[in-house]
């Protein structure tokens, strides 16, 4: 969450650079990071990077979550992996679209950042998460 987020693309992105997870083997192991409300890591081309050596990489973003949307230099800074917009109704949106992000609340409440909101969201979004995930 939040700082340990971006700490935890940060090793990802390091492990998935290790010797033993660059070969071409079938059997060779993957490399996947799941973080919740974290902050923009890097540039253009770190996220291109992370999206390239860590596929399995989502960004699980509250709504209305001011922190996700930091640094709020887009030039500069550019998130990495997919994103999953969640709420504490059990609704989830899986990368949005520039529309859907359209009709979405601004990212302005820090309110929404605290840890017990994700974990109410997720305990809200786990039945779907199972369902889109066991088949």
């Amino acid at each position: 969450h939040s700082l340990g987020g971006a700490l935890a693309c940060l090793a990802a992105l390091d492990v998935s650079t290790l010797e033993e997870f660059n070969s071409s083997a079938d059997n060779s192991p993957r490399v996947g990071c799941v973080t919740f409300g974290q902050p923009r890591v890097g540039n253009r081309r770190f996220a291109q990077l992370v999206d390239e050596k860590v596929p399995g990489y989502i960004r699980v973003c509250y709504e209305r979550d001011i922190v996700t949307g930091q640094p709020s230099i887009p030039i500069l800074f550019k998130h990495a992996g997919l994103e999953a917009v969640v709420d504490d109704k059990g609704n989830c949106i899986p990368e949005p679209t520039f529309v859907e992000k359209t009709f979405m609340a601004s990212r302005t409440n820090f309110g929404n950042h605290q840890l017990r909101k994700y974990i109410r969201a997720y305990n809200s979004n786990i039945a779907l998460a199972h369902k889109l995930y066991s088949r």
